[in-house]
């Protein structure tokens, strides 16, 4: 009897050590196979500037190599690759968007890539309602309007009293045809026709037909103002251009993130400043033209459809992108990219601008908040 129990003892230890060894040691990703890389991350979503991080796992094998020197965290954004230091296996975000990580991991001379991604998204949490709002600013104008300085010196002083505020855009109508106007486009035509422009100067805020102004400089001012406190900015644009000086193109990039579900539209103009030419109504014999529209890049008077007409996610960045070649005659070093995000508040009939942001050709422009 007393030799069946101890069998019966011993039995039970063995079959207790078995599952001790199989419960521990390589249970920490059992399903990895040996040589292979594998991520993964304890959460996928984040709130930007917030208290939560993620924290990653890489398993090379049955190896937990997350904090080891030699593994690298590789993070996308925005187009953009970078690898972090080695050992680095947390990620808190500053900016909305959507992140994507991948491990590499250096065992001796060889460099070995994880087998999978994982993708963050960071929403736009305490920044919400709070990007920057810069108005957009239509002028319609032509050399042949005696009262158009006056509308452009009034701009001017409203742009110098409220710096940054406001992307300013002037589109050249033929008006007197004794006056031909060199920077005349035909997209010019197409938005005065749809703003029901019969008279110059006239001015326009945010593509709102209602908000219609003269060369008053209180008028415009007020307009503004008004605009601000009653509209805050449910959205953020950001904006990144190149430019080829031997083929005079230009590309540009807008990237967009919403607080809202929103479906938007972008509207991208290239202006040009500093162009010397006649002016009727000016003192001087030479005027300076500033804002001048160059190209509208989108064939429609509220641009193109944005994340392919599909409403955007909370927080999370959606981009698109436009190209076009300069004219001859154009100053690259005098040019600017304005682009708009444009939403509708009836159905998808008319769209107004929601925000605006611009940069120097070939420059970069960043998402804006309020201080």
């Amino acid at each position: 009897m007393k030799t069946v129990l101890r069998y019966l003892l011993a039995a039970a230890a063995f079959t207790a050590a078995v599952c001790s060894a199989a419960c521990s040691g390589s249970d920490d990703d059992p399903g990895v196979p040996a040589g292979t890389l594998h991520i993964s991350a304890d959460r996928t979503a984040i709130t930007a500037g917030g208290p939560e991080a993620v924290t990653f796992r890489v398993m090379y094998g049955s190896s937990d190599v997350s904090r080891s020197e030699r593994m690298h965290l590789v993070q996308e954004f925005s187009g953009q690759a970078t690898e972090l230091d080695g050992g680095i296996n947390t990620f808190a975000a500053p900016a909305p968007g959507s992140y994507t990580f991948k491990a590499r991991y250096r065992d001796g001379e060889k460099v070995v890539e994880s087998e999978n991604s994982v993708v963050v998204t960071v929403s736009a949490g305490s920044s919400s309602g709070n990007y920057y709002r810069k108005l957009l600013f239509m002028q319609f104008t032509s050399v042949g309007c005696v009262n158009c300085p006056a509308m452009s010196t009034s701009l001017k002083a409203v742009q110098e009293e409220r710096p940054g505020r406001i992307a300013a855009a002037s589109f050249h109508l033929q008006y007197d045809p004794n006056y031909p106007d060199p920077m005349w486009i035909k997209a010019n035509d197409m938005y005065g026709q749809k703003f029901d422009v019969t008279g110059l100067p006239t001015g326009f805020l945010d593509l709102r037909p209602d908000v219609r102004m003269s060369s008053d400089k209180a008028a415009i001012d007020k307009a503004i103002a008004a605009a601000l406190t009653e509209n805050s900015a449910d959205c953020g644009m950001a904006l990144a251009t190149a430019y080829d000086a031997g083929s005079r193109e230009v590309k540009v990039e807008v990237k967009v993130t919403s607080d809202a579900a929103e479906t938007y539209r972008y509207l991208i103009l290239l202006v040009e400043d500093g162009i010397s030419y006649f002016q009727l109504g000016a003192d001087e014999a030479t005027y300076t033209h500033n804002n001048v529209v160059r190209a509208v890049l989108s064939s429609n008077v509220y641009g193109e459809r944005l994340n392919q007409g599909n409403a955007l996610q909370p927080g999370v960045e959606v981009k698109a992108s436009r190209s076009t070649t300069l004219g001859a005659s154009w100053n690259p070093a005098n040019m600017r990219i304005i682009a708009a995000a444009l939403a509708s508040q009836d159905g998808g009939v008319t769209f107004t601008c929601r925000n605006a942001n611009e940069c120097a050709l070939g420059g970069n422009a960043n998402y804006q908040y309020n201080e």
